[in-house]
């Protein structure tokens, strides 16, 4: 893992400058259990040979989908933003290629690889990959140490975690022993498994709650079905039509024309 090796040299970097390393204790760190769990997937997934593709596929996935939690988490920290930048291009070339993070036939070669196979890998060459300048084009030449590919995502999350060391590594101040020790206890086991067991407690209430709002709408649905039909049934029972009155036709006098000249006559003899 290139990136691993990065960082540790960029860390490095800082007592070069002739500063101390030692400000890093007052960094807090939220839910470290979350890039544990992410950094144990990536290594079952790069170390063990023949790892079956569709799991492979899923973990490299998760691995990312944990790493932006715990970026999250610590957004407070100088430079997570831009380190989440870099992971987020990574994400989206590998969520692109069907959880593989595609590699340039080129960078491949350079690193000295052999001809990529059928089994699952976390990087490899891929046939018509989709947003390939996101994938593994850049590369660590074969004669180098530490051989290997890396993406312009990688690059920008040393550049974050370079920003983080030495923005942090700037203050000068006298650190008491108790706070040497606080970055330590927080990637202390104990910590890490209080951490997760807090999480999981929180997600429990929280489903808790998911529940009852749902079983509160199904009843409340239930109640407005229920009052809709009694309305109906009662109006059916009280609403009775009026019957219709027939009609009789209207059919004139039959004019009789005897009779209107003998009224003419008794009008003009007046």
């Amino acid at each position: 893992m290139i990136i691993v090796v990065a960082a540790v040299l960029t860390i490095l970097t800082v007592p070069l400058t002739g500063r101390s390393l030692r400000p890093l204790a007052h960094l807090t760190i939220r839910r470290s259990w979350v890039i544990w769990a992410s950094t144990v997937m990536q290594l079952l997934i790069t170390l063990i040979p023949g790892f079956p593709a569709a799991l492979g596929e899923a973990l490299h996935l998760l691995s990312f989908g944990l790493a932006g939690i715990f970026v999250w988490s610590n957004r407070h920290i100088p430079g997570e933003l831009v380190i989440a930048a870099g992971g987020l291009l990574n994400l989206i070339a590998i969520v692109a290629n069907g959880g593989t993070m595609p590699a340039s036939a080129w960078a491949w070669r350079t690193a000295g690889f052999a001809p990529p196979s059928e089994s699952f890998g976390n990087s490899s060459v891929v046939h018509a990959a989709r947003l390939p300048w996101l994938g593994d084009v850049l590369a660590v030449p074969a004669s180098w140490p530490f051989s290997n590919v890396f993406s312009i995502g990688d690059v920008i999350i040393i550049a974050g975690l370079g920003y983080l060391v030495h923005r942090t590594c700037r203050t000068a101040a006298t650190i008491s022993a108790e706070a040497s020790a606080s970055l330590a206890s927080a990637l202390s086991a104990k910590v890490v498994f209080q951490e997760l067991g807090d999480d999981l407690r929180l997600l429990r209430e929280r489903c808790q709650q998911l529940s009852a709002a749902v079983t509160s709408m199904q009843n409340l649905l239930r109640h407005d079905r229920r009052h809709a039909t009694d309305v109906r049934v009662d109006l059916e029972v009280v609403w009775e039509p009026a019957p219709i009155k027939e009609l009789t036709p209207w059919q004139p006098e039959p004019f009789l024309p005897d009779d209107s000249a003998q009224l003419v006559e008794e009008a003009l003899s007046f």
